[in-house]
C-alpha cells in the first residue's frame, strides 16, 4: 500500500480549543465554561449543567477511484486529520466525482479557515493526485456544512 504525502493547510482552527473544552467539561466553571459554550464545544442543559457536544469528523474521497484504493485513502484521510478521536465522535464519509472537486473543496476550506489533511497518492497510476481530504474533527458543524452539505455519502 502506498504512503500518501500529507499536505495540511496552515489555517488556524478553533477545533483544538474545542477539543480541550470537551475533554474537560466536568471541571470547568465561570468564564472558561462560558467561552467553551460560546465556542460550541459545550452546551448547557435546562438545569444549567455543562454537557459535552460530540465531535464530527468529515472525510471526503473521490468516486472515480477503484473501491479498494478509495477505502485506503479514506482511512489515510481519517488518520491524518486527527491525533485521536474520542468515542462518541460522529464519522461522516462523503464523496466527490473526481480530483478537481477535491481541489475546489480544499479552496473552500482554506477560505473558511478550516483545518484539514489532504491525501496525495505517491504510487502509479495516481501519482501526485489528490485522492482524499480529512477535515479535522469539529464540534460546530455549521461552518463545514456550508461546503459539504451538497456532497453525497459514500455508497
Amino acid at each position: 500500500m502506498s504512503q500518501p504525502r500529507q499536505l495540511t493547510n496552515t489555517a488556524s482552527s478553533t477545533a483544538n480549543a474545542d477539543t480541550k473544552c470537551s475533554e474537560t467539561a466536568s471541571g470547568l466553571s465561570g468564564r472558561i465554561a462560558d467561552a467553551c459554550v460560546k465556542n460550541a464545544a459545550l452546551s448547557k442543559t435546562e438545569n444549567g449543567e455543562l454537557r459535552k457536544k460530540p465531535l464530527t469528523h468529515y472525510c471526503v474521497i473521490r468516486r472515480d477511484l477503484p473501491r479498494g484504493l478509495a477505502c485506503a485513502q479514506l482511512i489515510h484521510a481519517a488518520g491524518e486529520s486527527s491525533d485521536r478521536v474520542p468515542s462518541g465522535t460522529h464519522a461522516i464519509a462523503l464523496s466527490v466525482a473526481g480530483e478537481a472537486e477535491l481541489h475546489k473543496l480544499a479552496e473552500h476550506l482554506d477560505a473558511l479557515d478550516v483545518s484539514y489533511a489532504a491525501v496525495v497518492e505517491s504510487d502509479e497510476p495516481y501519482t501526485d493526485q489528490l485522492c482524499a481530504i480529512g477535515i479535522e474533527p469539529i464540534t460546530d458543524r455549521s461552518v463545514v456544512r456550508k461546503v459539504v452539505s451538497s456532497l453525497p455519502l459514500v455508497k
